[in-house]
């Protein structure tokens, strides 16, 4: 996208710069998310027209949770900006994606892994209160899967291996 400034005399073109879009998913225990993962990332890939020509990479807990043991992510963090939400913010979440560094818990690297991840784009977060996390993030959207309780209840027994009874 381009914009031009007046300055002495003349215009000169300035570039803004774009950043690569990211994506949340949330879901509702047993919405049967992990039936989509690969196709969405396929479709991604293969209609993405954004300038960053890279493919979009997936993100769940578990993944997540080796990127911040092993320190693969740069320790500097993107801030939280809870007046740049696109919708109401908790004022507890707020203030706790705020805390100091010094004082972080395991959530506290999650959330500034997962901030890291969708500032450079094209990313797909699965859980880990991704939505919630980057709110503020101009470049992130966010997608809730629900289902109908019996079928959440038939996902959940099918995928863990228990009864319905169980499951419900």
């Amino acid at each position: 996208m381009e914009k031009h400034l007046r300055h002495h005399g003349g215009i000169a073109p300035r570039r803004e710069v774009v950043k690569p879009p990211s994506l949340t998913i949330s879901r509702q225990c047993g919405a049967g998310l992990h039936r989509l993962e690969r196709p969405l990332l396929e479709y991604l890939d293969n209609n993405d027209h954004s300038p960053s020509q890279q493919n979009w990479a997936l993100f769940d807990q578990s993944f997540i949770g080796r990127l911040i043991e092993e320190n693969r992510l740069p320790r500097d963090h993107t801030p939280f900006f809870v007046e740049h939400a696109k919708f109401p913010v908790d004022p507890s979440l707020g203030e706790r994606l705020n805390h100091p560094e010094g004082e972080w818990t395991f959530f506290h690297h999650s959330a500034a892994a997962i901030r890291k991840l969708c500032a450079r784009g094209n990313a797909l977060i699965v859980g880990r209160a991704g939505n919630f996390v980057t709110v503020d993030m101009p470049n992130t959207f966010h997608v809730r899967l629900v289902g109908g309780k019996n079928t959440r209840i038939d996902v959940a027994a099918k995928h863990h291996g228990m009864s319905l009874t169980e499951a419900t």
